[in-house]
C-alpha cells in the first residue's frame, strides 16, 4: 500500500464496503510483508476509512462481493456511487453508458461525486479535479 495506485484501489474498496450493504469483503486478509503470515481474524475497521488510520505499508487481499445482482447475503451495489469512481481513471461515464450529448447534463456519477465531495477531498484522492472539467 505504499504505491499510490495500490493505495487508491484499497481506499476505493474500503469506501464501497462502508457504503454498500451486506457482508461484501469475503476472504479478506492483511499482512505487513509478503514473507509474513496474514493476521488471523483481520477485518476492515473504521480507522481504515481515514488517511491517518490506513497503514502506509502492507498487503491487503480480498474478494469483493456485490450480491451477484440478486441482493444475495444482503449485498447490493450503489451504482451511481461506483460511477463516481470513474473520476479516478481515464474514462468518462458517457463512454460506458450512452447519455445525451448535452454538456450541461449532470450525470449520476457526477451527482454522487458532489454528494461525497468531502470524502474525495480528504481521503480518496484530493488531486482529482471537478469531473465536469474532464468531459470531452
Amino acid at each position: 500500500m505504499s504505491h499510490r495506485e495500490e493505495r487508491v484501489i484499497c481506499k476505493t474498496l474500503c469506501c464501497l464496503a462502508a457504503s454498500e450493504p451486506g457482508d461484501n469483503w469475503v476472504f479478506q486478509c492483511f499482512r505487513w510483508m509478503r514473507s509474513m503470515p496474514s493476521m488471523p481474524g483481520w477485518e476492515l475497521t473504521q480507522p481504515w476509512l481515514t488517511e491517518e488510520g490506513m497503514p502506509v505499508r502492507g498487503l491487503v487481499s480480498i474478494t469483493y462481493y456485490s450480491g451477484e445482482g440478486k441482493n444475495r447475503h444482503g449485498c447490493r451495489p450503489f451504482v451511481n456511487y461506483r460511477k463516481s469512481f470513474l473520476n479516478l481513471v481515464l474514462i468518462n461515464e458517457t463512454d460506458i453508458v450512452g447519455y445525451p450529448d448535452d454538456p450541461s447534463a449532470v450525470l449520476p456519477g457526477d451527482k454522487a461525486f458532489a454528494k461525497n465531495k468531502e470524502q474525495w477531498a480528504t481521503y480518496l484522492c484530493p488531486q482529482v479535479a471537478d469531473p465536469k472539467r474532464r468531459r470531452k
